[in-house]
């Protein structure tokens, strides 16, 4: 039934770009998805130049692969080795930064200015569990090992808490009730709120985590799953963020990077990852759609 749908949709579009003399590219933030697969395997049917523009982080097994337009617009030097390692031709690949974070964050509210708002204490350590919305099974893994390790450390110098992700609610995992000292993250602290008060965030894959070592935020992949790790794993391949496989490696590196001796610039060159943000790679993505009009 799937692959009637699509042939179905490919059909229709194919048709659609046949009559349309007049479109000359196509471009999207996903080549890979139900929807726009179709769509750009159809332009290419019809000799229209495709473009797609990287809307998350390359995430194995998930997505992304192997790449169906013409050209893709990536973030940065190490999404480019992404693209490379999976078969993607240089002359496809554009480096272009994105536009999704900027070095300016609209907030421009102090820790202790956003703390006091959400009833925090500014003089404790932000630690952060930040889970997807995996299997249920897999997200209290990943929360169990985050209570033992908050269990072994002083609750005078951190603040420990979960961070869900919007389509999760805490009723999903009853058993923390039993931990008050674990707190829920308040869903209307805004993003870059966010990145202003966490000290240190863990995860086990998600595309927060990049966001957070650009604004200085040390990361630790939780990897204790028999799933893969995804997005972690590739930070812990090209940036070297560390995979902590226990809850002792969890505690040991929450006390090395919380230490004012620890600098995380000199482990991590974001930019790397990130060649452009803003509104500068949003210019450079514009010219490079422009050059495909030519």
């Amino acid at each position: 039934l799937d692959l009637v749908i699509q042939l179905n949709r490919g059909a229709t579009w194919k048709k659609y770009f046949s009559l349309s003399n007049s479109i000359k590219l196509v471009a999207g933030d996903y080549d890979r998805g139900n929807e726009s697969s179709a769509v750009f395997i159809a332009a290419k049917a019809c000799g229209i130049k495709t473009v797609v523009i990287q809307h998350g982080v390359v995430n194995p097994p998930y997505g992304f692969f192997p790449l169906i337009a013409d050209k893709v617009c990536v973030w940065g030097e190490i999404q480019e080795l992404q693209f490379k390692k999976m078969n993607t031709a240089q002359t496809r690949i554009l480096v272009t930064g994105t536009p999704i974070i900027d070095h300016k964050q609209k907030n421009a509210a102090s820790k202790e200015e956003i703390s006091e708002k959400y009833s925090m204490d500014s003089n404790k350590k932000n630690i952060v569990l930040c889970v997807n919305p995996i299997q249920p099974h897999h997200n209290q893994t990943l929360i169990d090992a985050f209570l033992e390790t908050m269990q072994s450390l002083d609750q005078n110098r951190y603040t420990f808490f979960l961070k869900l992700h919007p389509a999760q609610k805490p009723e999903q995992f009853p058993g923390l009730k039993d931990f008050p000292s674990l707190k829920i993250w308040d869903k209307k602290i805004s993003n870059d709120e966010f990145f202003k008060i966490c000290d240190v965030l863990i995860t086990h894959n998600s595309g927060i985590a990049n966001e957070a070592l650009f604004f200085g935020i040390p990361v630790g992949i939780l990897d204790i799953l028999p799933i893969s790790a995804g997005n972690g794993l590739e930070l812990n391949e090209y940036m070297k963020v560390p995979l902590l496989q226990s809850a002792q490696q969890m505690t040991d590196f929450i006390q090395l990077v919380s230490s004012k001796e620890f600098n995380l610039q000199q482990n991590i060159d974001i930019s790397r990852f990130y060649y452009k943000t803003g509104s500068e790679a949003l210019k450079n993505i514009g010219t490079e759609l422009q050059k495909q009009l030519v």
